[in-house]
């Protein structure tokens, strides 16, 4: 089973073959402040195992793949992540 979403009422890791992928607290602090007060949770402080779950992020914010421009050629090149970011 997947680490669960911190999110109050978030049950979404909860439910039988669904595949949720899931995000740890950033390093940044200033990042990882705005995370603790968009997840609404009084005194939360998160641990190396806090998640949160990509139902909580627009979709524009979630990184699926990688691009690069090849000088080269003039080609972009864009590979699909395996773990979304």
């Amino acid at each position: 089973m997947p680490s669960p979403c911190c999110v109050p009422g978030c049950r979404s890791n909860y439910k039988k073959n669904e595949n949720v992928s899931v995000f740890s607290f950033p390093r940044n602090e200033n990042l990882k402040k705005s995370w603790i007060t968009a997840i609404k949770r009084q005194d939360f402080i998160p641990t190396k195992h806090s998640r949160v779950c990509i139902n909580h992020f627009p979709i524009k914010d979630v990184i699926t793949s990688l691009k690069a421009f090849n000088e080269r050629t003039g080609e972009l090149i864009q590979a699909p992540l395996e773990h979304k970011r």
